[in-house]
């Protein structure tokens, strides 16, 4: 065998890029087994090939991370499951009440004054709790998630921009980020809330 035509027929760099066949396969290793120098070669080509691609990979965009854990958290969440439903276009309060029916939740004593939070669980990129509120909250606005509010019990004003709009039981509140907004409770009895924030994919 001509061990130096061999080498240089580029049939090494094709092993090493995985564009050979089964069988052409087999070969290359069973020479590479016979002949040291066709080992050798072939273990500088391949490393070689690993150094430059490191050399030259590019990390993906943070989106990409943020929305496969986003679709890795639909797919765990809903009733029965591990995490509140992920809110999208066609969720509904509802949704969360039959959630909520396997989660004990711990309710705060009566004379609460304002406002009482209760975790549920949560990821990296989709952050959820109860609220139980009897006034409502100061202005506040936010940059780095969407935040929605699902109304389980009573009823509230929304202020978005000094702008009022009226939320009722069942209802969703979808807060963009960038948008100063607080909230003036108009119920009776506290408003019970289930709070979901998305962080931004991009």
């Amino acid at each position: 065998m001509d061990i130096t035509a061999y080498i240089a027929s580029g049939i090494l760099e094709s092993y090493c890029l995985g564009q050979l066949t089964e069988e052409q396969r087999a070969d290359v290793e069973q020479y590479a087994a016979e002949f040291p120098e066709i080992q050798a070669e072939l273990k500088q080509i391949c490393d070689s090939l690993e150094f430059y691609s490191q050399q030259n990979s590019k990390a993906p965009h943070a989106s990409v991370k943020i929305k496969l854990l986003l679709k890795i958290y639909e797919q765990e969440s809903g009733a029965g499951k591990k995490y509140p439903p992920l809110i999208k276009e066609k969720t509904g309060a509802a949704d969360f009440e039959n959630w909520l029916k396997d989660v004990a939740v711990e309710e705060p004593a009566a004379g609460f004054d304002n406002l009482v939070t209760f975790d549920l669980p949560s990821t990296e990129t989709v952050t959820n709790f109860m609220v139980w509120a009897k006034h409502g909250h100061e202005e506040e606005m936010h940059t780095e998630y969407n935040e929605f509010i699902v109304i389980l019990k009573g009823h509230c004003d929304m202020f978005f921009n000094g702008v009022k709009k009226h939320y009722d039981t069942g209802e969703i509140i979808v807060i963009p980020p960038g948008i100063p907004h607080h909230a003036v409770i108009t119920s009776d009895e506290p408003m019970v809330a289930v709070v979901q924030r998305q962080v931004l994919a991009a």
